[in-house]
């Protein structure tokens, strides 16, 4: 066994998870059968993710718990927000300051 990453072969660092190895020292994982790294694209952020991690490193989204927002799903947000602006009541200052603030 060998990280694909980092080169380790040290057996006390590299721990067996059946059809994967970890490596201890770099945080990452080796296909047993391949030899390869075991990545895949991360759905939210688009880098590349260890497989079995429960986060992406890279943008921290938990994996297999939503799918990613579509720009129709942006759309109907920005639906929302732009009616509850337009039905907000003039006498909410904090709104008014915050959307003063989010303007400058």
């Amino acid at each position: 066994m060998k990280c694909a990453n980092c080169g380790n072969d040290n057996p006390k660092t590299l721990h067996d998870e059946g059809d994967t190895f970890y490596c201890s020292l770099c945080c990452h994982r080796t296909q047993t059968a391949t030899g390869q790294d075991d990545l895949i694209t991360c759905p939210y952020c688009g880098r590349l993710r260890d497989r079995k991690a429960f986060q992406c490193m890279w943008c921290g989204n938990t994996i297999g718990q939503n799918i990613p927002p579509t720009k129709d799903d942006y759309a109907e947000l920005d639906r929302s927000l732009t009616e509850f602006e337009e039905n907000m009541d003039n006498s909410n200052i904090r709104f008014w300051k915050l959307r003063d603030k989010k303007k400058q």
